[in-house]
């Protein structure tokens, strides 16, 4: 489940970022660089949308699926446009593809061991507190006996 919520998350990011940039037209040429772009304009606009909704007292569960599912929803037709550019640029990648390969084998690798459910210390002790208080609470607070929490603010 972790891994679809990051996947989910991932995605949401991607189409917000092409829905505000007009599918990803009004940033650069094309290429990597617009699509980083893009994905970093989605991902700066979920990310305040969840902290409004956080101090407006709708941080809860279903209010941040429903953010990634219309997101998720934003980026679906998009979809085939990115395979055809994936394979175009493939077919043509030449002698680039083994390295090419050789770093989606380690980043898919690095995207399994990051799905694992958090068991260190401070994973659970100093990342996961001030969201675990915040998702029990339904909004976004000073936490004022942490002092890890004010750390974004």
């Amino acid at each position: 489940m972790p891994f679809l919520a990051a996947a989910a998350v991932i995605a949401a990011s991607y189409g917000s970022g092409r829905l505000l940039t007009l599918g990803g037209w009004l940033v650069a040429e094309d290429g990597l660089r617009r699509r980083l772009t893009v994905f970093m304009v989605g991902w700066l606009f979920l990310a305040t949308v969840v902290f409004v909704l956080g101090y407006a007292h709708a941080f809860t569960r279903s209010v941040l699926i429903a953010v990634a599912l219309a997101g998720v929803a934003a980026a679906i037709p998009f979809l085939p446009g990115e395979v055809r550019a994936a394979r175009r640029a493939w077919s043509t990648a030449g002698w680039m593809r083994r390295p090419i390969a050789a770093l989606a084998v380690l980043l898919a690798l690095d995207v399994f061991l990051a799905s694992a459910p958090p068991t260190s210390g401070d994973a659970i002790a100093y990342h996961l507190s001030a969201p675990k208080e915040w998702l029990q609470a339904g909004h976004v607070f000073p936490i004022w006996w942490d002092w890890n929490t004010f750390q974004p603010f």
